[in-house]
């Protein structure tokens, strides 16, 4: 049973981990926070609006045992250059942030009174550890066990405040307003939401990577299943986050109002505990911690992995591998202690690069599937082709909208 659980899930639920870190904890927690259950049916449309693009990069690389590197050195320089700057911004930008976030939950659950960068340097290696001592069969395996974990712990938490939805149903999905900071809101949804559109590179290499060591055993039915089932948790995810953001703030008239991630789910994790009894921190605060790890080991498994390909290093090469995990982790950790104060910045400029980029890499995740080594039968029916092109004229105006507003000439 066991053998078959793994032989059936893999790269779709990786992803899954991947996706379900700040965006969803945070994101979709204030998004009930301020409107409700209002926002649920937006959350489905903007999840949905990226699913080809994700879809793309899953099926190009089991299929072929390509990654997306490989595709994109065909389409030139640009694209390459567009892929190396979102790998760079994910291996260290991205991680900074949701090391950051992950420490700040583990001090909050358990009472820790240290440095934040302490607790970041102790996640690090305790992520170093895992990936460097068992390899990637390993994590495949843990971080399936893991989203199975927070999968069953989000749902504890849902049942719990499912009964005061119902309760409250009248009340708890408001009019929208749609005034100029309603709308930021929703691009930065819409960035972040279920991720970045960067992440189908290290979606890519883990789908390759289950081509090589499955070969002809991987059918096209079986990786479909697994993308679809990862990309679906996501969803359901968001959508328990977003009903624990209505219940214990929104039908509260709690305004949480913070910048600071880790902050907000301080404020959650006591509303939760306020309203249901101590014994239910472990829940949610459980849930919350396997939710960043998971994120943080998907990270710094992903970028090495990929920094490994594009210098020429091959698959089977550990040690390039831990040399770039090691990068990873002295970059983080240098980041956080040098630039803590000023962090923000380096979370816009994320930010900015991921609403200029996902355009790109939607057409190129495209041009991939496309691609004359891919059998017909694992190529894009016209409605998927259709709905990925209106996906990336989306993304092309979702991003202008984020950059007029971010210079302020939006009007």
């Amino acid at each position: 049973m066991t053998r078959g659980l793994f032989l059936k899930f893999g790269p779709g639920v990786i992803f899954a981990a991947n996706a379900v870190g700040v965006s969803h904890l945070v994101q979709s927690t204030r998004a009930g926070a301020g409107y409700g259950l209002s926002l649920l049916l937006l959350i489905f449309l903007i999840t949905a609006l990226k699913y080809p693009l994700f879809r793309f990069a899953s099926t190009y690389s089991a299929v072929s045992g390509k990654t997306l590197l490989d595709a994109y050195r065909k389409d030139g320089h640009f694209a390459v250059f567009i892929l190396i700057l979102s790998v760079v911004i994910d291996m260290f930008i991205a991680t900074a942030a949701v090391s950051l976030v992950t420490a700040g939950i583990v001090k909050n659950v358990f009472g820790i009174d240290v440095s934040t960068l302490l607790v970041i340097t102790v996640l690090i290696l305790g992520a170093f550890f895992l990936l460097a001592a068992f390899g990637y069969s390993f994590f495949e395996k843990l971080v399936i066990c893991m989203v199975i974990l927070f999968t069953l712990m989000s749902i504890a938490a849902l049942g719990m405040a499912v009964p005061t939805a119902i309760r409250e149903s009248t009340n708890i999905m408001p009019d929208l307003n749609w005034s100029p900071a309603f709308i930021v809101f929703l691009i930065a949804m819409a960035g972040w939401m279920p991720t970045p559109p960067s992440a189908s590179f290290f979606l890519s290499a883990w789908s390759a990577k289950r081509r090589q060591k499955l070969k002809d055993q991987l059918t096209l039915k079986m990786i479909l299943f697994d993308f679809n089932f990862g990309y679906a948790l996501t969803l359901i995810i968001a959508f328990a986050f977003v009903l624990l953001g209505a219940v214990l703030l929104y039908l509260n008239n709690i305004n949480a109002e913070t910048d600071s991630a880790v902050s907000f789910a301080a404020i959650l994790m006591s509303l939760f505990s306020e309203s249901y009894g101590s014994w239910a921190i472990p829940i949610v605060g459980g849930a919350a911690i396997v939710v960043m790890f998971s994120t943080m080991l998907t990270l710094f498994d992903g970028a090495p992995r990929v920094m490994r390909q594009l210098f020429g290093f091959s698959e089977t090469n550990k040690k390039a591998f831990l040399g770039f995990l090691i990068l990873q982790a002295i970059g983080v950790i240098s980041i956080v202690y040098f630039f803590g104060s000023s962090f923000s910045t380096f979370i816009n400029f994320a930010t900015s690069t991921a609403f200029a980029t996902a355009p790109f890499i939607a057409i190129y995740n495209y041009r991939a599937i496309m691609n004359d080594d891919i059998p017909d039968e694992a190529k894009p029916r016209p409605y998927l082709r259709i709905w990925n092109f209106i996906s990336a004229g989306v993304l092309f105006v979702i991003g202008i909208y984020y950059f007029l507003n971010l210079f302020g000439v939006n009007g």
